[in-house]
């Protein structure tokens, strides 16, 4: 196992990354007997997401390195990028999310959409996301700006997740493997695990 910006990554197929130390403050704590304790704000499930993301990352072989600076930025990027989806009261970002959910994922959209609210981030609805965003990038509406900006998010910090993701996705076809199936498992050893997949 490794050390990488705050996580213990294995280095097995099935990568567990934990938590180490306070990588967003008010949203992870120290973790203690392999298990991380979340925080009032950041419950097991929503961190569990972004664990995964950065477990099927990893598996692809794409995860910035400890050493890179974007590592920490992918992190926090992920979980705030999670958290204005899922709590933004601005009506056009939930217009936008739901837009690319139906536009990636047609009638399934409305069900990925709850496993959203429910799960956080899964395979599916970050890449249709990450799709949507390339026909219609989310900085050119004002009212979407205004809520990132309020997050502390920039369009650069979009632009890596983006490029990590679509390098993943393009590893794992050339490997003749679903990025999504890789998801589903590591989605299943992550804290508040479960199904996330809706077909």
């Amino acid at each position: 196992m490794v050390l990488w910006a705050g996580f213990v990554v294995a280095s097995d197929k099935e990568a567990l990354l934990s938590p180490v130390n306070d990588t967003t403050p008010g949203q992870w704590r120290e973790v203690k007997s392999g298990q991380p304790i979340q925080s009032k704000r950041a419950p097991a499930r929503h961190v569990g997401a972004v664990m995964a993301i950065l477990g099927t990352l990893n598996e692809a072989g794409v995860l910035p390195l400890e050493s890179d600076p974007r590592a920490n930025q992918l992190i926090r990027s992920l979980i705030q990028f999670q958290s204005v989806f899922m709590k933004s009261q601005e009506p056009a970002v939930h217009e936008y999310f739901s837009s690319a959910l139906v536009a990636r994922w047609g009638a399934e959209g409305a069900a990925i959409l709850n496993l959203f609210y429910k799960q956080g981030w899964s395979s599916e609805s970050l890449e249709a996301v990450v799709e949507y965003s390339r026909q219609y990038p989310m900085w050119e509406d004002p009212r979407i700006e205004a809520v990132f900006h309020a997050y502390n998010l920039s369009p650069a910090d979009w632009a890596l997740i983006e490029q990590l993701f679509l390098e993943a996705r393009q590893r794992f076809e050339s490997q003749n493997q679903d990025l999504h199936v890789v998801f589903a498992r590591q989605r299943q050893s992550m804290p508040g695990g479960g199904s996330s997949r809706t077909h």
